[in-house]
């Protein structure tokens, strides 16, 4: 992951070296930054099996947008205790004493993301591989390869998430067929 904060001050990068801790880069002078706490399982987004992020909008808050980190991470066979959900919408968050950690966007956990989605069985079976991400008139869009049990094959679809909605209750998923 290799994004720029839109405050435009910052690149997020999330590498698979720390087991895919994020660390903020200053943009005004690379050689300074802040690897995010290594304590916070919040914090590790890269994937030796890729990742896909992005920044967009997240919910309004009062009279303001929040700024939403969108992700898709493919599991790459890391203990789970590294290992993110396999699609959230997270947010980048300063601390009093000026450090950033993320945060997911919204408070309840069983409702934040999506990890089932990336482990259902030990057989790759419903594994879904994130290959792009981008945000469109409202909503989140990831494409995606994944399994189809009904046909025995892999297909493409494009998963569509609100960004209105951080609970994901608007999930929705279109196969794409040529």
């Amino acid at each position: 992951v290799l994004e720029i904060y839109p405050d435009g001050r910052y690149l997020l990068f999330c590498g698979t070296a720390k087991q895919g801790l994020c660390t903020l880069y200053s943009q005004e002078s690379l050689p300074r930054f802040q690897s995010l706490d290594a304590n916070n399982m919040v914090n590790y987004l890269g994937s030796r099996k890729g990742t896909v992020a992005f920044f967009g909008r997240g919910l309004s808050v009062g009279s303001s947008n929040t700024t939403a980190l969108y992700v898709g991470t493919n599991y790459d066979e890391r203990p789970m205790e590294y290992f993110s959900e396999a699609l959230s919408a997270r947010r980048l968050v300063q601390a009093t004493n000026g450090k950033y950690n993320i945060s997911y966007l919204h408070e309840d956990p069983r409702t934040n993301a999506f990890s089932f989605i990336n482990y259902l069985d030990g057989q790759d079976n419903y594994r879904v591989k994130f290959v792009y991400g981008f945000e469109y008139q409202g909503f989140s869009y990831f494409l995606t390869v994944q399994r189809d049990i009904f046909v025995n094959d892999y297909v493409t679809r494009l998963v569509r998430v609100c960004q209105k909605d951080p609970a994901f209750y608007s999930y929705t998923e279109l196969t794409l067929n040529c």
